[in-house]
């Protein structure tokens, strides 16, 4: 994903910043990731899934 589009980008539940993981956007303010589909983030407070630390580093 493009550095500038990510930069504007904010989790759609605290407003953190997401970072790129190779699956989906995470937000480590409120340790959520969402999906990324056909490059598009999916910012749906529903569709957000809890991260687990020990698997998402």
């Amino acid at each position: 994903m493009d550095r500038k589009v990510l930069s504007l980008l904010g989790c759609p539940n605290c407003h953190g910043a997401l970072e790129e993981h190779p699956h989906g956007l995470i937000c480590r303010r409120c340790g959520v990731r969402f999906p990324v589909i056909d490059g598009i983030p999916v910012l749906i407070p529903g569709s957000a899934k809890a991260v687990d630390e020990r698997t998402e580093k």
